[in-house]
């Protein structure tokens, strides 16, 4: 009986840690996700330059994660930049019989996509090592060994019983096992007195399947809420970004096997003018036309075709037939313009740029689609908004938009913690008439970019680029902090200095951030603040005219000449 009832103890455990799997497997997932957030940006450097020596307190972050046993970066290719594994087993992420292996094995294989600012650079695969099954039927059977006395105490009255009644209850037990009540799991045995124990014995089991088949719906329930939520925006019930690249990379597969001269069309719609709502009346009301919106464009879609969200006010629309994609998404644009948003008495017309691709090759990869769709859009932006654009190869503003990603990825690398690529120069101001000539340095500082290659990136390509997406602010904070670092290490220069400009971006000028990184310079360097000017374009200044007063005000207030924050002659005086 003990062995029996050991065996019993050792398949129960077998089954609850099979359904305990999923569970552990959401709980690695989850554990990952944080994981993947503390290294995204460091395996974002390492694929933006393919070293992956630029990630200085890389290894240090790793070691720092004693959960992880081991992590693999791959470029889009597919080549591997850097490996590490605490057991020398794992050299390549396995992930045949991933499932067996996190069973039996206690090991997790997690892949995971490096994307930055919506861009995938790469992929990641982490690897995870858990207790394996010897031990973790080790730990349960040890704790529940206190239960096998406690058999044995029942066990003898019971081994008694049954030996004197054994035939009779087990010939009642299989007639009632044949009968119709047994199919609904449910056994009414009519058993007399001496037979009790029996009985006893299957109501306690028909409570155990009731509580196990409770278990298995509940988490059958768990499990398809965290699948739904893992594929659909919480906001709008839409599709979100995993669940729209699901869909569409199964509308590829079929189209492979079922080949047709009609082809499906992408397009990737980004709102206008959304962001006014957010600014005027706030964030609530946003959610509320973003909920709308989408309860629009779902009465909207054709036959066939399929929406999600892929971002704050960016959308993806799946489209089965090229031939009417142009006039199935000119009309949603218009729907969209005419269907005004009231909040608290005020109206908003809020508008759409649209950029389409007929998907014509199947074989290019998603990113590839995507960021064709994305210039497409960024090309009806350039040309007024409120439009829809298609993607040619060969459009001049689609190249400009190539280039323009380009140059931003540089800039954003070189801001990054990798090697500094920005340099900081001077362009000598000088007197026209030579007897206005003081004897002092009078300059202004100019920024430049070098790129992989160590050559000069034309500033006419890298700063409109930075300034479209809203990288000026983090430009203008190096320029003005690195400079006072290198001249304040010089104290004969200072003394030779008679003013320096700065040139200062409007966005820069009105935002808090700057202040506070003028408000640090003021406490940490020993600078002639007199001899600084920083100098701000004209359209701006008026734009935000009570904004740049009030950084003026406060430049003032701090003992910084007046003059330390004037416009130059082409711009509007505050003097």
């Amino acid at each position: 009986f003990v062995i029996i009832a050991f065996g019993f103890m050792l398949i129960t455990t077998l089954l609850l840690e099979g359904l305990s799997l999923p569970r552990e497997q959401a709980k690695i997932k989850q554990q990952n996700q944080m994981v993947h957030q503390f290294l995204v940006n460091d395996l974002a450097e390492i694929l933006l330059t393919g070293n992956p020596d630029v990630a200085a307190g890389f290894v240090d972050k790793l070691t720092q994660l004693t959960e992880l046993q081991g992590i693999w970066l791959y470029d889009l290719q597919g080549k591997a930049l850097f490996h590490r594994a605490q057991d020398i087993l794992h050299t390549e992420p396995a992930f045949e019989h991933s499932t067996f292996n996190a069973y039996v094995k206690g090991e997790f294989w997690v892949s995971t996509d490096v994307v930055l600012s919506d861009q995938q650079l790469g992929r990641v695969v982490y690897f995870y090592q858990g207790r394996p099954l010897t031990q973790r039927l080790m730990n349960s059977l040890l704790a529940d060994l206190w239960l096998i006395p406690l058999l044995i105490l029942v066990a003898i009255p019971l081994a008694n019983r049954v030996a004197r009644h054994f035939l009779q209850p087990f010939e009642l037990l299989a007639t009632h096992m044949s009968s119709a009540s047994a199919e609904t799991g449910e056994l009414s045995l009519q058993i007399g007195d001496e037979s009790e124990e029996v009985k006893l014995l299957y109501q306690g089991f028909n409570r155990l399947e009731s509580r196990i088949a409770e278990s298995m719906n509940a988490l059958h329930t768990e499990l398809s809420e965290k699948a739904y939520l893992a594929s659909h925006d919480s906001l709008t019930g839409l599709l979100n970004r995993a669940g729209f690249d699901e869909r569409v990379q199964a509308q590829l597969t079929e189209l492979k096997q079922k080949p047709s001269s009609i082809y499906p069309v992408y397009a990737y719609l980004d709102l206008d003018q959304f962001k006014l709502i957010n600014d005027t009346v706030g964030h609530n009301a946003g959610d509320v036309y973003l909920r709308q919106l989408a309860h629009w464009i779902e009465e909207w879609l054709p036959e066939g075709a399929f929406v999600g969200r892929l971002g704050g006010d960016e959308f993806g629309i799946w489209l089965l037939d090229s031939r009417w994609a142009n006039t199935q998404i000119q009309s949603l644009i218009d729907l969209i313009r005419e269907r005004r948003f009231m909040w608290e008495s005020k109206p908003f017309q809020v508008g759409a740029s649209v950029g389409l691709i007929e998907v014509n090759r199947l074989d290019m990869p998603l990113m590839l689609l995507y960021q064709a769709a994305d210039t497409a859009c960024y090309s009806a932006k350039s040309l007024g908004r409120d439009r829809l654009h298609w993607y040619k190869e060969d459009d001049q503003d689609v190249q400009g938009h190539q280039r323009d990603i380009i140059a931003l990825n540089q800039v954003r690398a070189a801001l990054g913690k990798g090697p500094e690529r920005f340099e900081i120069w001077a362009q000598t101001l000088a007197p026209i008439h030579p007897d206005v000539d003081d004897g002092l340095l009078h300059y202004e500082v100019l920024i430049r970019l070098r790129d992989a290659d160590n050559q000069i990136v034309n500033p006419g390509v890298f700063l409109p680029a930075a300034e479209r997406y809203g990288e000026l602010l983090r430009l203008d904070t190096w320029v003005l902090w690195n400079y006072l670092e290198q001249a304040c290490a010089s104290p004969e220069h200072l003394e030779r200095l008679g003013f320096v400009d700065i040139n200062v971006t409007g966005a820069a000028l009105v935002h808090p951030d700057f202040r506070a990184t003028i408000e640090k310079a003021l406490d940490t360097f020993d600078f002639p603040w007199h001899k600084l000017t920083l100098e701000v374009t004209e359209t701006t200044a008026v734009r935000n005219f009570e904004q740049a007063r009030a950084l003026i005000e406060f430049c003032k207030s701090q003992g910084i000449d007046r003059k330390s924050t004037r416009l130059n002659s082409s711009h509007v005086s505050q003097s």
